[in-house]
């Protein structure tokens, strides 16, 4: 019996979360006893922060100067889509500390949000930003079209359209897609954008869900002056035989714009780009943080995703899947992707073509019954106070690189009755970025005392510690039992925090290796557990292996050694690992 294509994505998806091959933890909560630091008061203008509402969905903060109407319009459909999604593909829980969704009424506040460099970009209309304990998608509300130059769409005789219409909420379903996977996990760039588009597309109501389907109609145009105003689905012809387009001649660009059309509409007139080009395009090219300006890449990357997963019931699915997971280990070569699909790249950009004109494949269709129905319901948004401003705004522009613009936003609301504990964490991570040890150390303690729960505030503070505690170690340089739980105090209570981080156990390993006793049983069992979580830092590796070498465990350090040496990144971890055969 063939597999559906239902569970053919499902399975598909939860490839892409084992890419990181990693694992869940369960923990023991410890009870850490902080006294609370004084915060000097600082001067604040939290005027400067504009009027932004403030709501939860879910795991989600949301920050938004939209109407609150328009909110909660933006947000019903995002709950249907999510609802919808995880009938098509259940997903893991989440595991981050915070995670927030901002939606910008204005495209000015929008460009603020994103890495440097981005804002010059006009095809940027949503962005997905994380590092390893927060994830924020920010959408820009207000933009509607963009320019098209580089998209490539073409009409009938030839010509590209001038401008392509965005629509704020497929920028917030391509973001939401990236938003499940862990922090960690880096499937290749045109797998995850086959997949984002797909998801894009599926078509839900309250009591059907379409996915997968392939419809000519959809991301129809809009003409230029006289020509007909607003989107319409009425088909091919419509959609490419205004009398507009065919005005300006062999050379020009056509006079209008056109939607975000499906792979079959898109490339249909199109060159596609070399099989070994089209997978070569790395996370950090133009192609995949722009991909509505790169059209061509970004479709050709639906089309061949969709062939795989939906065409003869998926009998390319698992060759796909083996070819992504190979190319985490392997260089790209078409010696690769001939043994995962047993033909050459030639072979498949002549099947992939005859699929775009034809693309003859089963979606799935859902029917959901009047108890199982999707179902969406408004938030209450209340007007958002100066903490919440400058923690969630700041949080924004330090994960997009901005630091120093980050650090003043957060001092925009630190007044003297400031008893927010993730932003005071906030401030002091930044202060220690930027090497103010004291300030930061004393905003670190405040916060832990105030039960921050980011994981990052209490492994900053331990740092901060364990440097103390080295300043002040014995004349041999070991650290005594009363400050190895000065130490260890913070590192304990993150692993009751989601999620659960590589440095937690980096640091768990440092304190130990410059320890005046041995580590008991409990905490090289710890260890043990951690490497089993993150077995291809190597980072975590090195230094468990120093540990385990240092205390007379050969045996582990040796088998921590090979384990390093598969996952270096760099000739000078593998020198060290070296070092300690």
């Amino acid at each position: 019996m063939k597999p559906s294509p239902l569970l053919i994505v499902q399975n598909l998806f939860l490839f892409m979360v084992l890419l990181t091959k990693g694992f869940s933890q369960k923990t023991h909560e410890k009870t850490v006893d902080l006294s609370p630091y004084t915060i000097e008061k600082n001067t604040s203008n939290p005027e400067e922060l504009g009027s932004w509402r403030h709501a939860t969905l879910d795991e989600f903060e949301i920050l938004s100067n939209l109407p609150d109407s328009q909110s909660n319009k933006f947000l019903r459909n995002f709950q249907l889509f999510r609802q919808a999604l995880e009938v098509v593909r259940p997903g893991p829980p989440n595991a981050r500390a915070n995670s927030t969704l901002i939606l910008c009424n204005r495209a000015s506040d929008f460009k603020k949000l994103i890495p440097e460099g981005n804002e010059k970009e006009d095809e940027i209309v949503s962005q997905f930003l994380q590092n390893c304990e927060q994830a924020i998608i920010v959408v820009d509300c207000e933009t509607r079209e963009i320019n098209s130059s580089g998209a490539a769409v073409q009409n009938h005789n030839g010509q590209p359209y001038d401008r392509l219409t965005v629509e704020p909420r497929r920028g917030l379903y391509r973001e939401f897609v990236h938003y499940q996977l862990p922090p960690e996990s880096s499937p290749p760039p045109w797998l995850l954008e086959g997949i984002s588009q797909i998801a894009m597309d599926i078509e839900f109501t309250e009591q059907s869900i379409r996915f997968g389907e392939i419809d000519a109609r959809k991301g129809g145009n809009r003409e230029g002056t006289g020509i007909g105003a607003g989107t319409t689905r009425g088909g091919i012809a419509q959609a490419f035989s205004q009398r507009a387009v065919a005005m300006g001649g062999a050379n020009t660009r056509a006079h209008g714009s056109i939607g975000d059309r499906q792979f079959n509409i898109v490339l249909a007139r199109q060159d596609l780009m070399p099989l070994e080009q089209f997978f070569a395009v790395a996370a950090t090219d133009a192609e995949a943080r722009n991909p509505l300006k790169h059209t061509i890449w970004a479709k050709q990357a639906y089309a061949f995703v969709h062939m795989c997963m939906f065409q003869f019931n998926g009998k390319l699915n698992d060759p796909m899947a083996t070819f992504a997971s190979r190319l985490s280990q392997e260089p790209l070569s078409e010696t690769l992707f001939e043994e995962c699909f047993g033909m050459s790249y030639a072979k498949m950009e002549k099947k992939l073509k005859s699929y775009i004109k034809r693309p003859n494949a089963k979606f799935h269709r859902i029917k959901l019954s009047e108890y199982s129905g999707l179902l969406a319901n408004d938030v209450t948004f209340k007007e958002a106070n100066p903490f919440e401003k400058a923690r969630i705004l700041g949080d924004a522009l330090g994960i997009s690189g901005r630091d120093e613009q980050a650090l003043s936003t957060y001092y925009l609301a630190n007044s003297a009755d400031n008893k927010d504990p993730e932003l005071i964490a906030a401030i002091g991570i930044a202060e220690m970025n930027r090497g103010q040890t004291e300030r930061a150390r004393d905003y670190l303690e405040s916060a832990a005392s105030l039960g921050s729960i980011r994981p990052t505030t209490w492994t900053a503070l331990a740092r901060l510690r364990f440097e103390e505690a080295n300043r002040n170690a014995s004349e041999d340089g070991k650290l005594s039992a009363e400050q190895m739980n000065y130490v260890l105090a913070p590192l304990l209570k993150t692993l009751s925090l989601k999620p659960t981080l590589p440095e937690t156990f980096i640091l768990i390993a440092d304190a130990w290796s410059n320890s005046s006793v041995v580590p008991s049983p409990p905490y090289i069992d710890l260890l043990g557990k951690g490497i089993s979580q993150f077995p291809t830092d190597t980072e975590l590796t090195l230094h468990a292996a120093r540990l385990f070498a240092q205390i007379g465990q050969e045996k582990s350090a040796k088998e921590l050694v090979k384990l390093g040496l598969r996952f270096a990144k760099d000739d000078s971890q593998r020198i060290e690992l070296e070092s300690l055969l």
